[in-house]
């Protein structure tokens, strides 16, 4: 396992960007500068920016690794999602936001001093998949209700709080992060559905920028030829895997839970019926009712 993922590594992450904000914000503004304005500009600029737990950091470093080195790894770039998420994480038990919104804040600043073309690439999954992933994720935001001390916490308490009720709360949420991060702010279209099913990829060009489109599972189908397309480039890319779940400290609670998780039938339709999951997933209708739908109770 990879030190950054384990107990000691995230403390110790958390530990420095609660005590040391200054450093590292001063650290990657100078990193970020450097990118944007003094790098070698024929290298593309490239900003991964998506919602959580979707495949980003192996997206992400494969590009850094085999393409460019101007390339930035974010989950908001508007103000507002900036905003919130910083005093979601302030709140948090971490008392600290993570190094990812710092690179937010810096980079939205720095952008409007230029007029560089850059490349937006996002990744869109299955939300209950992705839902699940991001509530064990983001376990911090729920110390109170299990019990979380350091990385340790109460796996009998998760149900608690993910259930329903959770669901239909967040039912909209990849609708409100597509409005807020890419259709307000660049005037990208999205929801182009048969162009998502003809390609397993969606391709959108502004005068400045351009957005690629993926979904997490067709990364490996469909991820070298869309990257190469959407880039201009002759060369192959190959995706490699970064940030697996499998490296988690939550990995066995996470694993455990989803084997039995189950919701109800209407919770589900709520959560199909949403602009994201008919555009995207909508062929999975079905599926989804299987794999995640309580049985219906037999009439006495």
């Amino acid at each position: 396992m990879n030190f950054r993922n384990t107990n000691s590594g995230i403390l110790l992450r958390r530990w420095i960007a609660r005590w040391f904000f200054w450093p590292v914000y001063l650290f990657q503004y100078v990193d970020i500068y450097t990118k944007l304005f003094l790098a070698n500009k024929k290298q593309p600029l490239i900003i991964v920016l998506t919602i959580g737990k979707v495949g980003s950091s192996s997206v992400y470093y494969s590009l850094k690794e085999q393409v460019t080195k101007r390339i930035f790894h974010i989950h908001y770039l508007s103000e507002n999602g900036i905003k919130t998420s910083w005093a979601e994480h302030k709140l948090s038990s971490r008392k600290s936001v993570p190094l990812h919104l710092i690179t937010s804040l810096i980079l939205s600043k720095l952008l409007k001093k230029t007029d560089h073309k850059y490349y937006i690439i996002t990744v869109f999954r299955e939300p209950i998949q992705r839902k699940i992933s991001s509530f064990f994720q983001n376990l911090d935001k729920y110390k109170e209700g299990i019990t979380l001390e350091g990385l340790s916490f109460d796996s009998n308490k998760v149900e608690q709080i993910l259930n329903d009720s959770y669901f239909l709360n967040n039912s909209n949420e990849e609708d409100l992060w597509i409005n807020n991060e890419l259709i307000n702010p660049f005037g990208f279209l999205v929801y182009q559905k048969s162009e998502i099913q003809k390609n397993d990829f969606l391709i959108e060009k502004t005068e400045n920028v351009e957005l690629l489109i993926l979904k997490m599972e067709n990364l490996n189908k469909s991820f070298s030829k869309s990257a190469s397309t959407f880039l201009n480039l002759d060369k192959t890319i190959v995706l490699k895997t970064y940030n697996d779940g499998a490296e988690k400290y939550y990995k066995k609670e996470y694993k455990k839970f989803k084997v039995n998780f189950k919701l109800e039938r209407e919770t589900l339709k709520v959560l199909c019926e949403t602009n994201y999951f008919s555009t995207f997933y909508g062929e999975l209708e079905s599926i989804i009712f299987k794999t995640w739908g309580k049985l219906k109770q037999k009439k006495i």
